[in-house]
C-alpha cells in the first residue's frame, strides 16, 4: 500500500510520461491508492492558482475519485508534532505540509511514493519510494 505525494499527481495531471509509467506499474501490482488531505490541499490550491481554473479542478477532482484520502487524525497530529520538534533540534527545518503527510503514511503504516527524498529522507520512521 502507498501514499501518492502531490509531485507524482501533479505529474498525472499533466500527462508527464514518467509519473503516467509509475501510476502503470503500481496497476499490475495492484496496489491500493492513498493520498492525504493535505495533499488534497496542495492540488486544490495549485488548481485554484490556476489560469485555467475550472479545468483544472475538474481533473484534480477526477483523480481524487480514485484514491482513498486519509485523515490527519490525533495520532498523525502527535507524531506530526515530535516529527517538527526533533527536526527543530537538529536545525533541519522542513514545510509543516511534508510533516504533516509523513506523520499521516507513519500512522497508517504507508510507503510514500514522492521525488522529494531530500526532505523526507530526514523523518525517521518514514517508508519512501521515488518515482
Amino acid at each position: 500500500m502507498v501514499v501518492l505525494d502531490s509531485d507524482i499527481m501533479i505529474g498525472i495531471l499533466r500527462d508527464d510520461t514518467e509519473a503516467i509509467k509509475f501510476m502503470n506499474k503500481l496497476d499490475t501490482t495492484e496496489e491500493r491508492l492513498n493520498t492525504t488531505v493535505i495533499n488534497t490541499y496542495e492540488l486544490f490550491h495549485g488548481a485554484i492558482l490556476h489560469p485555467k481554473q475550472k479545468d483544472v479542478l475538474d481533473k484534480v477532482n477526477h483523480l481524487l475519485r480514485s484514491c482513498n484520502i486519509l485523515s490527519f487524525f490525533p495520532e498523525a497530529s502527535f507524531l506530526s508534532a515530535e516529527i517538527s520538534a526533533d527536526l527543530r533540534k537538529k536545525g533541519n527545518i522542513i514545510d509543516f505540509q511534508d510533516i504533516a503527510i509523513a506523520s499521516i503514511a507513519i500512522s497508517n503504516g504507508e510507503k510514500l511514493v514522492t521525488r522529494n527524498i531530500r526532505d523526507f529522507s530526514r523523518i525517521k520512521g518514514l517508508k519512501t519510494e521515488k518515482w
